[in-house]
């Protein structure tokens, strides 16, 4: 005579297979990061990501979408403009603890439209800084090359300013892709149109 498997039954069993699937595949860290750092995610991981990539519903392009090869470090994508060039401020994508790479835009906000300025790749592991950037409201937008996901920070205003002593500076931001303690820059999920 077959048994009922309770409810309870069943959530450990499928704990035990997350987790047996996860050490397999070697699914990134963040999986086994204590709660309070999942809940500052915002939404930016997700289990479908992974299904999706166990399913082979996402398969990373042999090439950027520029249709050339990706770089084989940290770089701007051969093919795209780099445009928005001759400021003095700069935005660096930390992506140092993130066990993915990704593909990064950083999208200008104007009266005319919305359109990318600087296109790049950083590996797993790297970091990224789009230098010498004008004046003007920027979108980090972002795709992890295992998942597929596609995610955008909330616009943030660069500008250039005068010092006491007669000089113009910049600024310099920076955003993590990781979830960070007290972090104030959370992200949304974009659709593929959108990105």
């Amino acid at each position: 005579m077959m048994r009922k498997t309770s409810t309870y039954g069943k959530a450990i069993i499928f704990v035990v297979i997350v987790w047996m699937v996860s050490e397999i595949f070697s699914f990134p860290s963040v999986m086994r990061q204590p709660d309070a750092q999942i809940k500052l995610m915002n939404g930016s991981f997700s289990f479908n990501g992974y299904f999706d990539k166990l399913l082979n519903n996402y398969n990373r392009p042999s090439t950027a979408p520029s249709g050339f090869p990706w770089p084989t470090t940290a770089a701007y994508i051969q093919g795209f403009e780099i445009l928005n060039v001759g400021g003095l401020s700069s935005i660096t994508i930390d992506n140092s603890r993130k066990e993915h790479d990704v593909f990064v835009r950083v999208v200008v906000h104007t009266v005319q439209g919305n359109f990318p300025v600087r296109q790049f790749y950083i590996p797993a592991f790297g970091s990224f800084t789009a230098k010498q950037l004008t004046p003007g409201e920027y979108e980090i937008r972002f795709q992890d090359l295992i998942t597929g996901e596609m995610n955008k920070f909330a616009p943030h205003r660069l500008e250039e300013r005068m010092t006491d002593a007669g000089q113009v500076i910049g600024q310099g931001y920076t955003v993590t892709l990781y979830g960070v303690i007290n972090g104030n820059a959370p992200t949304a999920r974009m659709s593929k149109d959108e990105f």
